[in-house]
C-alpha cells in the first residue's frame, strides 16, 4: 500500500507516525517531508487532513524506513509532471590542487584542506619547519598523537603561506595579537591575513590580502555529548535547527553550527572574551548557514559572509568580515609538501 502510494503518479499525501514515550515523535508527510514534535502531548495527527493516509511504525523501523521514504519521495517529486522544475544549480565547489603560480586577489578568499596523514619521511621535513618557540607553546598537549597533528599543521600553515609572500617556509616568523591571533610578523613587510584548525586527520586554513577571516574544522564524534554543548552554546533559534532534524542527522547539523560559530570567533579574534553563546547563526531553507547576531547584535550580521563545507566525516566552515567576490578551494598535496 506504502509502495502504491508514493509510486502512483499523482499520489494522495502520505503520513507516517513513529510514537515513543520516551523519544520526540517524528513522522513524515509526503508533501513537506519529515518533521519532529518534540512538545509532550502535541500529536501531528491531529492536523492531518481528511481523507489522506496514515501509516503507524515500530520505533526500531524508524531510521530504515523513513531514509526509503525520502529517497521515494524524490521519486514521486520527479515523476510529478505538474510541478516546476528546479533552477538551483548544485555547487561547483572543488578542492583542487594549486597550481604552481599562485596568486590572491584583494576580493578573494582561498580556503584549503589538508590531510594530517604523511608518510614518515615527509613527517621528519615538516617537523624542521617548526621553530623551538612553537614547540614550546605545545607543551601543554600531552597526547602525544594530538601533539604530532598540531605541529604538521602549523608546519603546513607555512608551506601554505609561503606561496602567497614569497619566504621560505623555515623564515617565516609569527606574532600574537593580546587575545593570541596570529599573524605574519610586519617586519616581513607582507600583508596577508590567515586562519587555521585541525581536527583528527584534516587541517584548514584560509587565506586573504583584504579581510578578518576564520575557519574551522571538526570531526564528527558520535560519542560526543552534542546535545549538552547545544544547550550551554546555542541560542533558541540554533536549538531549534537541531531539534527539527530527524535524529539521525542532528550530529552534523550541530556540527554545521558548532564550526560556524568558531570560525566568526576566530575572525572577530577577541579570543574567549566573548563567548560562543554570543555569535548566533541562522540557517534559510535550502540549508545555508548565516551570521544572524553578533553579542547580540542583529544589524552587524550584515557584514559578514559565511560558507560550510562537509568533507569525509568533517564539517569545515569558514567566516569572512565582509563580502568577498571569488571564493577559492585547495587541497594541499604531496607535490606541495616537496
Amino acid at each position: 500500500m506504502v509502495l502504491g502510494t508514493f509510486f502512483h503518479p499523482r499520489p494522495t499525501n502520505l503520513h507516517v507516525f513513529s510514537r515513543s514515550s520516551y523519544t520526540p515523535k517524528v513522522y513524515f508527510d509526503s508533501s513537506r517531508g519529515l518533521s519532529v514534535s518534540d512538545t509532550p502531548g502535541k500529536d501531528p495527527k491531529k492536523s492531518t487532513p481528511a481523507g489522506d493516509e496514515i501509516y503507524y511504525i515500530p520505533d526500531f523501523m524508524r531510521s530504515r524506513v523513513f531514509s526509503f521514504l525520502r529517497l521515494c519521495m524524490g521519486t514521486c517529486q520527479d515523476r510529478d509532471m505538474n510541478k516546476p522544475k528546479s533552477t538551483h544549480k548544485k555547487s561547483s565547489w572543488a578542492w583542487n590542487p594549486a597550481p604552481k603560480k599562485l596568486s590572491l586577489a584583494s576580493n578573494e578568499i582561498h580556503v584549503w584542506i589538508s590531510s594530517l596523514e604523511v608518510p614518515a619521511e615527509t613527517e621528519r621535513r615538516l617537523m624542521a619547519y617548526v621553530t623551538p618557540m612553537e614547540f614550546a607553546r605545545m607543551h601543554y598537549q600531552k597526547n602525544p598523537q594530538k601533539k604530532r597533528q598540531q605541529v604538521l599543521s602549523h608546519a603546513m600553515l607555512r608551506i601554505i603561506l609561503s606561496k602567497y609572500v614569497n619566504i621560505g617556509p623555515a623564515e617565516m616568523v609569527f606574532v600574537r595579537s593580546e587575545s593570541g591571533k596570529p599573524a605574519l610578523d610586519a617586519t616581513l613587510g607582507k600583508t596577508v591575513s590567515f586562519s587555521m584548525s585541525h581536527s583528527g586527520g584534516y587541517a584548514a586554513y584560509a587565506v586573504t590580502k583584504t579581510f578578518n577571516v576564520g575557519v574551522d574544522v571538526e570531526r564528527l564524534d558520535e560519542k560526543r555529548r552534542y546535545e549538552v554543548i547545544a544547550g550551554r552554546f546555542f541560542s533558541e533559534s540554533e536549538k531549534a535547527h537541531l531539534t527539527q532534524r530527524f535524529l539521525d542527522e542532528r550530529l552534523r547539523m550541530f556540527y554545521r553550527l558548532w564550526t560556524a560559530k568558531e570560525a566568526v570567533s576566530k575572525a572577530v579574534g577577541t579570543g574567549l572574551s566573548y563567548p560562543l553563546s554570543q555569535y548566533e547563526i541562522a540557517l534559510n531553507k535550502q540549508g545555508v548557514l548565516a551570521v544572524a547576531a553578533l553579542n547580540g547584535d542583529t544589524s552587524a550580521a550584515s557584514r559578514w559572509s559565511l560558507r560550510s563545507w562537509d568533507l569525509d566525516g568533517y564539517a569545515v566552515a569558514c567566516a569572512v568580515e565582509g563580502h568577498p567576490r571569488t571564493w577559492v578551494g585547495y587541497s594541499l598535496s604531496e607535490r606541495d609538501l616537496g
